[in-house]
């Protein structure tokens, strides 16, 4: 018998109940710090947030790092990360390129 080393093990467990209301109230969407940080090969510098601290409905244009307890996200350039009202961080591709009607009647 070979021994076996468990270097990440994870358990999600359901059980009936009431959902719980999970409210997320950060107080700044500031920087806590600039970092270099690499993209594609490219080193950029990279502003740093404390992720409990960035409030619900904002919205940070990468790219740009969120730090926490137990995870580290990165958001590319041309990306964008809005946090919910429960904390959850989600990132969608924002436009390359503006088409040249969608400027139209905005002058």
């Amino acid at each position: 018998e070979e021994p076996i080393e468990l270097v990440t093990l994870r358990l999600t467990a359901t059980l009936p109940g009431e959902t719980p209301e999970i409210s997320h109230e950060g107080q700044s969407s500031e920087p806590v710090e600039q970092r270099d940080a690499s993209f594609g090969g490219t080193f950029r510098e990279t502003p740093v947030y404390e992720r409990v601290s960035v409030p619900a409905g904002a919205a940070i244009d990468g790219p740009a790092i969120f730090e926490g307890g137990e995870s580290t996200v990165m958001v590319p350039p041309d990306w964008r990360a809005t946090v919910d009202g429960r904390g959850t961080i989600e990132m969608q591709r924002r436009e390359q390129t503006r088409g040249s009607n969608d400027t139209e009647g905005e002058r």
